[in-house]
């Protein structure tokens, strides 16, 4: 009887008495299939160790957050692993600053839930989120009450495992490919929480990892009578998220994307103005190096002509920005006009630095 190699699917031909008990044709194939078989393995085993990572996994735990908010798995319709993968990475870079991941449809919708879709999400400053909240200025992508299927229902108190199960049966191929091509990391918490429940065993892991940052080093220092030590970070300014998420939309949402590089345009040339005043406290450290391209020579030099106006300025800005990425039509001509009245173009501009007694009211705040 002929034997086949399967490595290369041709005949082994050799006529000695060990025949019947060759496989392969020759070293060669032997030895690549020993690197496939191997290599089978490996990926099995790392398929494996990222689906035990999920719930330990920062971006997940927020997915799985969301469900329980929206009080539905459907939250995560119209997902293809393309736009899967492209919304877990905007879950996982969060930016610099004070800023949330806002819905463009809310969540708590009348008639509609809003999906947790990079679409549908983008970061904007929190203080402009909880003054709108649920509030739906139009856009986005939604799935409506009506639509809702009984059997994808979950609550608050649904454990994660079994919502973390719902999901997987819900999304099927599309995290089983997001599991194949990204890496699904274990929360910098794990470690804070497992030397916890060395201490004291009162708390689960996922008691532990629903906890914010400040209430988990409470926890650690409680139970190791240690200080958990947090690197220090300079808050940056909202201006670098927003200015990206407007720089995304730009790209996604074809029909308001001209409307969306003009009020960009406005950003850059607010941002300047506003840099130059030291109290206003106005920074982000990779702001010139995505956007310098986008400043016109001729507004170079801008400035406020009202130093001391800079908190009302930024929230004007703040404010339009929010609102367009919302899906508002902003009045463009309207909202440059109003933002040109507060500026002057020097020949040299110059750096305002603050005053005694707002030094000390930034270092209280630096405090807290």
């Amino acid at each position: 009887m002929a034997i086949i190699c399967p490595a290369c699917n041709k005949q082994v031909f050799n006529e000695s008495k060990q025949a019947r008990n060759q496989v392969y044709c020759t070293p060669t194939c032997r030895k690549r299939q020993h690197r496939i078989k191997k290599r089978a393995q490996h990926l099995s085993i790392r398929m494996q160790n990222r689906e035990h990572n999920l719930l330990l996994n920062d971006e997940m735990r927020y997915v799985v957050a969301q469900c329980k908010y929206s009080g539905t798995v459907q939250v995560l319709s119209d997902h293809t692993p393309e736009s899967f993968a492209r919304t877990m990475e905007l879950i996982r870079n969060r930016p610099a600053g004070h800023v949330h991941l806002c819905h463009v449809a809310p969540v708590k919708g009348n008639q509609f839930i809003g999906l947790l879709h990079y679409r549908n999400l983008y970061y904007g400053g929190d203080y402009q989120n909880n003054i709108f909240r649920n509030s739906h200025a139009g856009g986005g992508l939604y799935i409506g009450v009506e639509d809702l299927d009984p059997a994808w229902t979950v609550s608050r108190d649904t454990p994660n495992k079994e919502v973390l199960s719902l999901i997987k049966e819900f999304l099927g191929a599309v995290l089983t490919h997001y599991i194949k091509s990204c890496s699904v990391r274990k929360s910098k918490r794990v470690q804070i929480a497992r030397k916890i429940m060395e201490f004291d065993n009162q708390f689960t892991m996922d008691e532990l990892l629903d906890l914010s940052f400040s209430e988990l080093s409470d926890r650690y220092k409680g139970a190791t009578r240690r200080q958990l030590y947090k690197p220090a970070k300079r808050d940056e300014s909202k201006f670098l998220a927003y200015m990206d998420s407007l720089t995304r939309f730009i790209e996604i949402d074809i029909e308001r994307s001209a409307m969306l590089k003009k009020l960009r345009g406005l950003m850059v040339m607010a941002y300047m103005a506003l840099e130059r005043i030291e109290a206003s406290d106005t920074f982000n450290r990779e702001f010139y190096v995505k956007y310098e391209p986008l400043i016109k020579i001729k507004y170079g030099q801008v400035m406020l002509k009202n130093e001391s106006n800079w908190s009302q300025f930024k929230d004007l800005v703040y404010e339009a920005a929010f609102m367009g990425l919302q899906g508002r039509d902003i009045n463009i001509r309207k909202l440059r006009k109003k933002i040109m009245s507060n500026l002057h173009f020097p020949e040299k501009a110059w750096r305002v630095t603050a005053s005694p007694w707002q030094y000390k009211m930034m270092y209280t705040q630096s405090l807290d």
